[in-house]
């Protein structure tokens, strides 16, 4: 099983909003790992939960 949390855009005003609910469900699920997939990340400097890794969307489509 794999988590994904989709967003427009990672900024500094919705990166809590974003990362809470992914680092919620891997909570539940019992898993270490998460992607968010972006098409625009605003701000590399982001703090993020930790299993939590962010790829743009046009990267994630050559995976």
């Amino acid at each position: 099983m794999r988590l994904i949390q989709v967003c427009w855009e990672l900024d500094k005003t919705n990166v809590e909003r974003e990362t809470q609910g992914l680092y919620e469900a891997m909570q539940v699920y019992g898993l270490r790992e998460g992607l968010i997939i972006t098409m625009y990340c605003g701000d590399s400097q982001l703090s993020v939960v930790e299993g939590a890794n962010i790829i743009p969307c046009w990267k994630w489509l050559l995976i």
